[in-house]
């Protein structure tokens, strides 16, 4: 059993990436486990990654750059036993979806762990992502903990205020396996509410029906039995990892989430997701969310909808002036309306 890394990034310095790749290497005593470290690197300037890790020794490993075109075959050779390959993917437009659908191709592991490109590794992050789904083979994933760096941008009362209101509009009979000390993990309900709560640190190993994407692993059959990533996601692509979470655990059950598997989340400028909320950005976010809400809950009310993504519009009002709410109310009638679409058809 052993693991690929599969590391998309864009926007990004040069220090950023190779920190989090660093931190790889710091945090795992046994480098065995690792088959391979893909990184998708989608700037117009390819990274000079090379420069950084050819030839280089740590732990015994010898670290082979390997270079892969986005033009060519999603394959390459292994190197010898001896050698852990650092897979540098160049070329292609920026595509946070496209990226990983090629990176997954191009791995050799047998089960994937996803990192965003601005995290560290604590320490054994990547054995306890193994030696959690050899502890709980039914689990489908296994979401790991965040740690937001820095605090200012973990997540602010406001956003408990709703998560309180949330609770009032959802049914949690049913609920308690996904629960540690009366709080979610992470657990999307039925009317499309979700619930995220990853800082936490426990010995349990509680079901989830998501998790963060800077920080999750499932096996590579999974995520090609569910059919990879969903290319229709564009721009930041906000919700293409919960649109696989939801159809891996369709097909294979609900993850579980590992504190112990934990990274630092240093949330730095640059990304593909965490960008400044121009009107553009804005309505690329509304509009994954809303192609999501089509994709798995046609069904539900409008409300959900619109309750669910308010609190982007709301923490994005005062860098937008005002627009991001505006956009919200859009794309809120734009649900409506292929609601009211889709009761035409079906009577």
């Amino acid at each position: 059993m052993k693991i690929s890394i599969i590391i998309p990034t864009f926007g990004r310095e040069k220090e950023v990436i190779t920190r989090t790749i660093d931190s790889i290497f710091k945090s795992e005593d046994d480098l065995n486990i690792i088959q391979d470290i893909i990184v998708i690197d989608q700037n117009p300037s390819p990274l000079p990654l090379g420069l950084n890790y050819s030839q280089t020794t740590i732990k015994d490993k010898r670290l082979n750059v390997v270079e892969l075109n986005r033009s060519q075959s999603p394959s390459y050779d292994l190197p010898p036993a001896t050698d852990l390959p650092v897979v540098h993917i160049t070329g292609g437009q920026p595509s946070v979806t496209k990226a990983k659908n090629f990176g997954v191709k191009s791995c050799k592991g047998e089960y994937l762990v996803f990192l965003d490109d601005d995290v560290v590794l604590q320490k054994n992050c990547l054995k306890e992502h193994l030696g959690a789904f050899v502890s709980n083979d039914k689990a489908s994933f296994i979401g790991g903990r965040e740690i937001v760096h820095p605090k200012i941008l973990e997540r602010s009362k406001f956003r408990e205020l709703l998560i309180k209101i949330f609770h009032l509009f959802s049914s949690q009979s049913k609920d308690v396996n996904y629960k540690v000390n009366g709080e979610y993990i992470g657990k999307i309900k039925s009317n499309s509410l979700m619930f995220s709560q990853f800082d936490i640190t426990t010995d349990q190993n509680p079901l989830i029906d998501g998790a963060r994407g800077c920080n999750w692993s499932t096996s590579k059959q999974n995520v090609l039995k569910a059919g990879m990533f969903d290319e229709n996601f564009l721009g930041t692509a906000l919700r293409e990892e919960t649109d696989l979470y939801l159809r891996i655990g369709k097909l294979s059950g609900p993850g579980i989430f590992n504190s112990k598997a934990c990274v630092i989340h240093m949330r730095q400028l640059g990304g593909c997701n965490n960008i400044s909320k121009s009107l553009a950005t804005l309505n690329s976010k509304f509009g994954n969310e809303l192609y999501f809400q089509r994709k798995h809950f046609s069904h539900v009310s409008p409300f959900y909808f619109a309750l669910r993504t308010l609190p982007t519009a709301l923490e994005s009002c005062k860098s937008s002036f005002g627009l991001s709410v505006v956009t919200w109310i859009k794309f809120v009638f734009k649900f409506m309306t292929s609601k009211n679409q889709q009761a035409q058809e079906d009577f």
